[in-house]
């Protein structure tokens, strides 16, 4: 009768290609051409397809044998010779898009997410991705807008480089996935681990007087070469005619059923009598002359039978109780870590902003506080560079104002007033602060002397004789600073420091002797306080004087800035040395 097609399971072989076998669906229309998105000018239209040429039909013979729906599949030698011979071709034989400047091509292999088939093609490592999807969609016969390409979950957009996205491997092919939002039919069929080179279009010819049938197939690498199981060829066409049979995959046999297994032998295989119990059980009946008795007796009633499937179905709902409640467990605990996350990072970012805003609001006071109690040279020259700036600016002001000449110079001379009055300030600044760091530096450096001694890592505290020298005279020292002494009291402290003086002769202590003289002849004729303010200047400078000289205060060796050879010390000069 008439050559028919299964619409699902027709497979159609494509002539000598050897290592292919091709799956596919019935089509009822033609091929239709999907437009390429972005692709090049000089790219071929989706209609050039490797489409096999139309095979006659099997006439009807009647020495032929009923094999079934037999398929005419005869392709051309070379698959190619359907391409443009201008183009570069992969080594599927797909259109490949030219591109300037590229010696070698990447093989690339397409492994389709969720369906696990794969596709192979290769590329120029610099080839734009709509060249890609271009190739795609001319391989798969598959519309554009159903294709997505990705590499390690980072999609291609079609502006995108392929050596820019991803990275070339050294060997073996570079592996990207493609999704499709509505699986085509003809590619429905591949099943996991299946590779498809691309796709094929097959008129099926029945005849004349019968329209012919246009199916789109799959191919699939499956093995090397295909075995001939059986068929037809026709005499004058030389057309091969497959049988369908050997395009689908055979049906697993099952294990026949056989009569020994149910057999008594078999289910009592290695039973002995020693299995039997040694308790034995019997019924007794009641009769016309055995009454039983059944107080003790009662009824068994059977439960409802439980099965296996109803065991499992038991189980699979308590564990999935058990894996919700730990998932929630898991996911709580997740949860609060994430809080205390959050909640120490908020902490620390708090602790941040106040550290920053205290050294913020630290600086802003010492900025003032050296515009206000300058103390160094670098803020008097702070103090100056703003005072020039503000004369410079106010001096343009002036210039650029409309007053006339006489007023421009009333107010340089007012400038010129209060630049002298701001200069006379900082001078009485700068003065206060040279003196209270002249104070502070004697202060630390008497400290310094009066410091005891530490001994080895035990940090053994030591007063030797020369520390407890310079305590004596840093004692008399701040004595002579006080001011708020009555006569007697000074008289005291003057009469120490001329006796610690004393112990020496040069001209150094024979000068405070006799500043010290002075004062007290003063202090007897009942002189103001005001009137002595030089000479109590003078006698705190040269006693002073007599702290730092090693020769009266043997620990101030320690503290030297300089050799003692290269200052020159008239008044220190002992006497009993020359």
């Amino acid at each position: 009768s008439k050559a028919t097609v299964s619409v699902l399971n027709c497979c159609v072989p494509l002539g000598r290609g050897g290592g292919s076998r091709a799956r596919g669906t019935e089509v009822l229309a033609p091929t239709p051409s999907y437009p390429m998105a972005d692709a090049p000018a000089d790219a071929p239209p989706a209609e050039v397809l490797a489409e096999a040429p139309p095979a006659e039909a099997q006439p009807e013979s009647p020495n032929a044998p009923e094999q079934g729906a037999e398929v005419a599949a005869e392709q051309p030698a070379n698959d190619k010779e359907a391409l443009p011979a201008s183009r570069p071709r992969t080594q599927e034989g797909a259109v490949q898009p030219a591109v300037k400047g590229v010696t070698y091509k990447v093989q690339v292999k397409y492994l389709v997410l969720p369906q696990g088939f794969s596709h192979i093609t290769s590329y120029p490592p610099d080839i734009p991705a709509v060249y890609m999807y271009s190739q795609l969609e001319r391989d798969l016969c598959v519309d554009r807008q159903l294709l997505h390409i990705s590499w390690e979950g980072r999609p291609f957009q079609e502006t995108d480089i392929l050596n820019e996205v991803a990275t070339i491997p050294d060997s073996g092919p570079l592996i990207l996935h493609l999704r499709f939002d509505t699986l085509p039919p003809h590619l429905a069929i591949l099943s996991v681990g299946e590779m498809t080179p691309g796709t094929r279009t097959v008129q099926i010819t029945y005849g004349e007087g019968i329209p012919p049938k246009v199916c789109m197939v799959a191919l699939v690498i499956a093995f090397d070469k295909k075995p001939f199981i059986g068929g037809y060829s026709h005499k004058q066409t030389m057309a091969v005619y497959h049988h369908a049979l050997i395009q689908t995959d055979p049906l697993e046999k099952g294990n026949k059923m056989r009569s020994d297994k149910v057999s008594r032998e078999t289910q009592t295989k290695g039973v002995t009598r020693t299995c039997q119990t040694v308790r034995e059980c019997c019924t007794q009946m009641a009769t016309a002359g055995l009454q039983i008795n059944t107080d003790n007796d009662f009824t068994v009633v059977a439960r409802p039978y439980f099965s296996a499937k109803q065991l499992h179905e038991l189980r699979v709902m308590k564990s999935v109780i058990i894996q919700s409640h730990t998932r929630g467990w898991f996911a709580r605990k997740h949860a609060q870590r994430l809080r205390e996350q959050k909640e120490a990072l908020r902490v620390q970012m708090e602790e941040q902003d106040e550290l920053r805003r205290q050294e913020h609001e630290q600086k802003r006071q010492r900025e003032i506080e050296r515009r206000t109690q300058p103390r160094t040279a670098q803020d008097f020259n702070t103090l100056y560079n703003e005072l020039e700036g503000w004369r410079l600016q106010e001096t343009r002001k002036i210039k650029e104002s409309d007053m006339t000449k006489e007023d421009k110079q009333l107010a340089l001379q007012e400038l010129l007033k209060k630049e002298t009055k701001l200069l006379q300030t900082i001078h009485k600044l700068q003065n206060a602060a040279n003196k209270e760091n002249k104070d502070r530096r004697v202060k630390t450096l008497l400290e310094g002397m009066t410091t005891h001694k530490k001994w080895g890592q035990s940090g053994t505290i030591v007063e030797t004789p020369f520390t407890v020298r310079a305590k004596e005279l840093m004692d008399l020292y701040n004595g002579l600073q006080l001011t708020a002494l009555s006569i007697d009291e000074r008289l005291d402290v003057l009469l120490h420091v001329k006796w610690t003086v004393k112990e020496f002769s040069c001209p150094l202590t024979r000068e405070i002797v006799e500043l010290v003289d002075r004062e007290a002849d003063i202090l007897n004729r009942g002189r103001p306080t005001k009137s002595l303010e030089g000479q109590r200047q003078q006698l705190k400078n040269l006693f002073l004087q007599f702290i730092e000289a090693p020769e009266f205060n043997p620990e101030a060796i320690h503290h030297q800035t300089a050799p003692l050879e290269y200052a020159p010390r008239p008044l220190v000069k002992l006497d009993n040395k020359r």
